[in-house]
């Protein structure tokens, strides 16, 4: 017996499925909705999910159905989850079909802006089509955001060398005066012995400077937070995360080593200008232990280093003189070759005058002399000071101090507080300073008038010794 079927009634539009048309289709599951299953008849079509999705929102208030937002505006294939106007007049259609109080609009002259206003006003009335549409777009959601963040990651990590912020250079100016590397940093300018030249290329070697330094700015164990220097440069006003996952990605013993290299021919030539300036005292040159070093004289008034960066040049050198000036490294980190050792003068760095000019010996000589010449007068002028004027000096100190503890007592904010205690201590530092200069003066003084005592005490028997030979 043959048995003839109907073929099933053709569907024309993904809008024609009625509920008998899904019931034949797919068979029947209560907890399966109509929007499930039209979702999988028509495909998984990423933008009707959209199109259903328009009126909804998520748990966390998110409007549902925005392709013009993140991550989905950064797709690469972004048309391929937005609906169309056919989309959304299908999906019109669709929900007045579902919904008899609704009647369908003549929609097919609406623009695109329309059609999603509507939906947007009229979203799916049934719980269980809203609850498979809320979790299928956090799905898709989910997913995209999370390739954006890997892609961002990747990204991040190929930046090889590519350091365009300043938390880079400030991880590896911490890495250079970590504690563990101290004993390598001050060795860093010695030269080799034999032994140690043999076995450069020995896998027993012991591990040189720059190989330490790219070991601990390799090591996320190691966390690092800049040190909050407001009068140095704004930059550093607040403390500056510097862990691991701030950094681009690695960097190698060569490149620690390159940067250090980069950095510190820059501060050498910031630190000249500062001391030609005159804020260095007597215009120390390199040769001398002190180049480069911060008084506490001077942080009094101020602290006006950032007024020599060059065009180009960024705050973290000054970070590195601040580091190096309080770890008292300053000479193994401005070591410069003398102008008398090396092949070509030009490209040593001094401070006694235009740095491309050739200075002869006799020339260089001079200069030095009067630079001596200059720094001991500056010297008998600070050791004439009269004691007036340090008293003065003394007890304007001390009444800044006592402001200054004031202040530090009234504020609340822990911030201002610590700069106001560090203001006290600089000051204490400053009185006790003044004080051994007025009592170096006072002693001075008692020894001078000792010595005219002594004096005055020997032109008188002298005079009396010629007065008696003569007889008068």
């Amino acid at each position: 017996m043959t048995v003839i079927t109907t073929p099933p009634k053709p569907i024309q539009s993904p809008a024609d499925i009625t509920e008998e048309d899904l019931a034949n289709i797919l068979p029947p599951n209560p907890s399966v909705g109509l929007a499930e299953r039209y979702f999988n008849v028509n495909g998984c079509r990423l933008p009707e999910l959209m199109a259903m999705a328009m009126g909804l929102t998520s748990v966390d208030g998110r409007e549902l159905g925005n392709t013009d937002i993140e991550p989905f505006v950064s797709m690469k294939f972004h048309k391929k989850v937005v609906p169309t106007a056919k989309d959304l007049m299908e999906e019109i259609k669709r929900r007045c079909k579902l919904d008899s109080s609704k009647k369908a609009p003549s929609c097919r002259h609406w623009n695109k802006d329309k059609l999603v206003s509507w939906l947007k006003e009229n979203p799916m009335s049934d719980v269980i089509d809203r609850v498979f549409v809320q979790l299928e777009e956090e799905k898709l959601f989910n997913m995209l955001t999370k390739a954006a963040e890997e892609k961002t990651e990747t990204a991040k990590k190929n930046q090889t060398g590519a350091w365009v912020t300043l938390e880079p250079y400030l991880r590896l100016i911490e890495c250079f005066f970590h504690d563990d590397n101290r004993e390598l940093l001050m060795r860093t300018n010695k030269a080799l012995t034999r032994d140690e030249l043999d076995a450069r290329n020995s896998d027993q070697r012991p591990v040189d400077y720059w190989e330490a330094v790219a070991r601990i700015f390799n090591d996320d164990s190691y966390v690092f937070f800049s040190r909050m220097l407001p009068e140095l440069h704004p930059t550093f006003a607040d403390v500056i995360d510097l862990s691991f996952d701030k950094v681009p990605g690695t960097i190698s013993a060569q490149e620690a080593r390159r940067r250090f290299s980069d950095c510190r021919a820059k501060l050498v030539k910031i630190v000249s200008k500062w001391e030609l300036s005159g804020n260095g005292f007597g215009q120390r040159t390199t040769e001398e232990p002190q180049f480069g070093h911060m008084e506490e004289e001077q942080l009094e008034e101020g602290d006006n280093r950032s007024s020599f960066l060059d065009s180009g040049t960024r705050e973290h050198i000054l970070y590195l003189w601040h580091v190096a000036d309080t770890e008292e490294v300053m000479k193994t980190i401005l070591s410069v070759i003398s102008v008398n050792c090396a092949a070509d003068s030009e490209s040593c760095q001094s401070t006694m005058g235009d740095d491309n000019a050739s200075v002869n010996r006799r020339k260089r000589e001079a200069e030095v002399r009067a630079v001596a010449e200059f720094r001991s007068s500056i010297s008998d002028a600070l050791s004439n000071m009269s004691h007036a004027a340090l008293l003065t000096e003394l007890r304007e100190a001390e009444n800044r101090c006592v402001m200054y503890e004031e202040r530090a007592l009234t504020t609340e904010l822990p911030r201002v507080k610590k700069l106001y205690d560090e203001t006290v201590r600089k000051l204490e530092k400053r009185i006790t300073k003044i004080q051994e200069m007025v009592d170096a003066i006072m002693e001075q003084n008692a020894k001078r008038q000792r010595t005219e005592e002594v004096q005055d005490t020997e032109e008188e028997d002298s005079i009396a010794q010629e007065s008696g030979s003569t007889g008068y």
